[in-house]
């Protein structure tokens, strides 16, 4: 069965008693697979769920569980399912793990009673467990397949044993850098000179400071120059080369000054996949982002992450739901600060050591953001609860 999650549109597959035979050993034949496919990655991210119609109550078992769950051979098995399903990854020849988790369905009614057995506790640890499934007993199931689905490619992946390299990609982004100029237009008559000569030009008082860390501008198109519909962020370029000279000798463009500017030529102009809504907020002259937002960006706000950590919050709310970031003051310069995220009827506030979670004004939890970076799937199961 192929349907699609209809909060964030990604695809999800539910398969009965498939065989998967390409593994290095015996084939194996799970009851039931559950396999996502998230945005911003294309790694396929599979679960097991097998029913097995017994329950284990016997006293040395009690002695060691304290409640009634599945069987420790069960368990095994998931485990077996687990680590013996592999697929050998023909970029680098090298056997890869296909499946981030496998649970025990059993039959059980108290689920409440059953959160503090080991097996339970277990499937945050390391991904394999048990869950009580019953016609009356759903809540367990239901909360891990809400959880598996809404979570992002990175906490899917931190939530399994292996997470080696797998968040290297954030890793690698300098959240902070001066890669990307945004700069301001003053009428529509530069737009069109400026896409068609290939350049880009601006006080070098103003970028005196980045200019060498500067290596692709994007025009931001106001409603105050008469842009309209059309305001927002949507063309960029890659600077080939650029040179500092007097105002007047920027001959497209004529205006009789001896002011210093810079001129960039750019390698080409290229639309974005999505414009960047400016919204209610207007850039003043210039900012600076990186190309890794400017990509991924919805509205002028989320340029403006700092972050990896800031970004990893705002990347996971996302997905569950719509969520605005907060600036600190409508006109956008290099001095605008991202304040928070609101997120439904949740507001949490950076403080810059801390994320602040408020509802209506009343302090819920303060996380600090040296425990989110060591353990941010854990954090975010803790802003999760308060939805």
């Amino acid at each position: 069965m192929e349907s699609f999650y209809p909060r964030n549109g990604e695809r999800y597959f539910l398969a009965y008693n498939n065989k998967y035979g390409d593994t290095a050993t015996v084939a194996q034949k799970p009851d039931n697979t559950l396999s996502l496919e998230k945005k911003g990655s294309n790694v396929k991210y599979n679960y097991i769920f097998d029913a097995k119609y017994r329950i284990c109550y016997d006293n040395d078992y009690l002695k060691k569980y304290f409640t009634p769950g599945p069987e420790e051979d069960d368990i095994n098995t998931m485990h077996r399912y687990r680590d013996a399903i592999v697929y050998e990854n023909k970029d680098n020849q090298n056997f890869e793990r296909m499946f981030f988790g496998a649970f025990v369905l059993f039959p059980y009614s108290k689920e409440d009673e059953y959160r503090n057995h080991q097996f339970y506790k277990s499937i945050d640890k390391v991904g394999v467990g048990g869950l009580p499934f019953l016609p009356n007993a759903t809540h367990l199931v239901e909360d891990l397949l809400n959880e598996v689905i809404t979570d992002s490619p990175e906490t899917a992946f931190e939530s399994t044993v292996l997470q080696h390299g797998m968040y290297e990609y954030l890793e690698k982004i300098e959240f902070n850098e001066k890669e990307v100029l945004v700069g301001n237009l003053s009428s529509h008559k530069q737009l069109e000179v400026n896409l068609k000569y290939k350049f880009y030009h601006i006080p070098y008082s103003e970028i005196r400071s980045s200019l060498k860390y500067i290596k692709y501008i994007a025009i931001a198109q106001t409603k105050a120059k008469g842009f309209g519909d059309d305001a927002g962020i949507r063309y960029y370029g890659k600077v080939k080369s650029f040179e500092i000279l007097k105002r007047s000798e920027i001959k497209e463009i004529p205006k009789n000054s001896d002011e210093l500017y810079v001129r960039f030529s750019v390698d080409k102009w290229e639309k974005l996949d999505r414009k960047i809504d400016l919204a209610r907020y207007r850039v003043r002259r210039r900012f600076y982002t990186n190309l890794f937002l400017l990509k991924n960006a919805n509205i002028v706000p989320d340029l403006l992450i700092k972050t990896k950590e800031d970004y990893r919050l705002y990347l996971e709310l996302k997905r569950l739901d719509k969520i605005k970031v907060d600036i600190d003051k409508n006109d956008v310069d290099d001095d605008t600060m991202v304040t928070g995220i609101a997120f439904k009827d949740l507001n949490i506030s950076f403080t810059g050591d801390s994320y602040r979670v408020y509802k209506n004004s009343i302090l819920l939890d303060n996380i600090s953001v040296d425990d989110f970076r060591k353990k941010p799937n854990v954090a975010i199961k803790r802003i999760k609860k308060y939805i």
